[in-house]
């Protein structure tokens, strides 16, 4: 991990960052024997650009929001409930939220219906977010907390705020890394096992995930010397950050009958901070994994597919109807971009360990059935 980290950081979704990262894992599963092959797919991702008196601030464009681009005031209009707008409107103006109370759906419509020509919601506590809504007439972007109350009191002390915000929707190119190592036996199904390889901008990914792909990376290298009855692939998805676009391509295009041979997608994703691991997917893999934890002497918490608040690269192979098993940990919030919490120095090595030793006898549970 702190080689691959060396190596490739950030890894940025669509440029060439993801590409060398993409080259390197590559390399590292033809080392193990695997035959590897590429899977190019375009993907639509989103950008922001917000700059108040000139100084650019990071954000996030919120999903599904309206895209475009304006100028005007800054207005604070607290959580962006319908009595927090003004009575005078806020034609030509960029609303101001803090997050809370109400979805962020509602704030934008407020903000849209008092005439505001885009709305920025900053966080309730320290820290940038992603966030979703299911349409909004206008621009909406996320802020951190911290740079939502420098804005704030700057208002509050009579300062006047020029905020100039673009929001776009940009067609990108990515590709999935897949290394496939053939049976030994008669069974022609195959285990699938994946994690994702790429970051934000000007994010580290240590935990998001350079922690998942490197697990990965030893436990296909248990498996590379195992004799199993069925084809095993192992999947570094693209464009993970930009809605699972890796992982959604790839399920989305498996057919009827690749679908009908696979036994599982096993998926490793920011397992490496928190109190404790997690196990998430179908009961059947859940047990069988924790089964496997336990005689290891490891215990894992075990979540079931209606409780995961995790939207991963499994959730789109369970969506195809797929069986599937997720080792995580309860601390992925802790992947922040841009406030410096997705660090190597947060990383649990124990854990780690665990997930690798635990998956490799999850594998050899499975062809001993």
């Amino acid at each position: 991990m702190v080689d691959f980290l060396a190596r490739h950081n950030p890894r940025e979704f669509g440029t060439e960052e993801e590409t060398e990262a993409g080259d390197y894992l590559a390399g590292q599963m033809e080392s193990l024997g695997y035959e590897v092959s590429f899977e190019d797919f375009d993907f639509v991702a989103e950008f922001s650009s917000f700059e108040v008196n000139g100084e650019a601030r990071r954000t996030f464009l919120m999903t599904n929001a309206a895209t475009g681009s304006g100028s005007g005031l800054l207005a604070y209009v607290g959580l962006g409930r319908e009595q927090d707008m003004p009575a005078e409107g806020l034609a030509g103006r960029i609303a101001l939220i803090k997050r809370g109370e109400i979805l962020f759906q509602e704030k934008g419509e407020n903000a849209a219906a008092a005439g505001a020509i885009a709305a920025v919601v900053f966080n309730h506590e320290p820290g940038l977010f992603g966030g979703r809504v299911e349409e909004v007439d206008i621009p909406m972007i996320s802020l951190s907390g911290e740079d939502g109350e420098a804005l704030l009191a700057q208002l509050e002390s009579g300062e006047g705020l020029a905020a100039d915000l673009t929001t776009a929707l940009k067609t990108r190119q990515s590709r999935n890394i897949v290394a496939d190592k053939p049976g030994t036996g008669d069974d022609a199904r195959t285990l699938i096992l994946g994690a994702h390889y790429d970051t934000h901008p000007d994010v580290v990914g240590a935990n998001d995930n350079a922690a998942g792909i490197s697990v990965l990376r030893m436990v296909a290298e248990h498996i590379s010397g195992m004799d199993l009855p069925f084809d095993t692939r192992i999947v570094f998805f693209g464009a993970g950050e930009a809605d699972l676009a890796g992982s959604d391509v790839y399920a989305e295009g498996m057919s009827e009958e690749e679908l009908e041979n696979t036994i599982a997608m096993v998926n490793f994703d920011v397992l490496g901070t928190g109190q404790k691991q997690q196990l998430v997917g179908d009961r059947e893999l859940t047990e069988i994994a924790a089964s496997a934890g336990r005689d290891l002497g490891i215990e894992f918490e075990v979540v079931s597919l209606e409780d995961d608040l995790l939207w991963s690269n499994h959730t789109e192979f369970s969506e195809v109807g797929l069986p599937v098993l997720a080792f995580i940990a309860d601390n992925w919030q802790q992947t922040r971009p841009g406030e410096g919490v997705d660090d190597v120095k947060w990383i649990n090595p124990a854990f780690l360990d665990r997930a690798e030793r635990t998956a490799v006898e999850f594998v050899r549970r499975l062809a001993a059935q």
